[in-house]
């Protein structure tokens, strides 16, 4: 460890940096990981859930309870406008019970004269994708 921090600070030799450039997650070979069977079950959510999963049981974690309704539209307006969503549109978000609402109110969100979404350079941030 303390090569690592020695060519982090600039004190070490080529090497020692060659070395430090090896250890990056970037130059690791990949792994292959066996998905559990409930998400098999469920492929909107195979991969990448069932990874957080395994790393919150790890480390003996549990997940937190999913957002409600008034949060998510809260979040997405934010994150996309830099605004607060209005009364109106927090009660149509919140008493749309059909499937795809949430999309529905996101791609509103990016539609909008206010959107920010242009300027992530892939469009709608990670953190708002479901």
């Amino acid at each position: 460890m303390a090569n690592v921090f020695a060519a982090v600070a600039g004190e070490s030799r080529a090497g020692d940096k060659a070395a430090l450039a090896s250890m990056h997650w970037a130059f690791q070979p990949l792994k292959t990981t066996r998905t559990s069977q409930a998400a098999q079950l469920a492929p909107r959510k195979a991969t990448l859930d069932d990874f957080i999963a395994r790393r919150l049981r790890e480390a003996r974690l549990t997940p937190g309870r999913e957002a409600d309704h008034y949060t998510l539209i809260r979040r997405v307006a934010f994150v996309l406008t830099g605004l607060p969503p209005t009364p109106e549109e927090i009660d149509a978000f919140v008493s749309d019970k059909t499937p795809g609402a949430y999309e529905r109110m996101v791609t509103r969100y990016v539609d909008s004269a206010h959107s920010q979404a242009m300027s992530c350079p892939a469009g709608i941030p990670v953190s708002l994708r479901r």
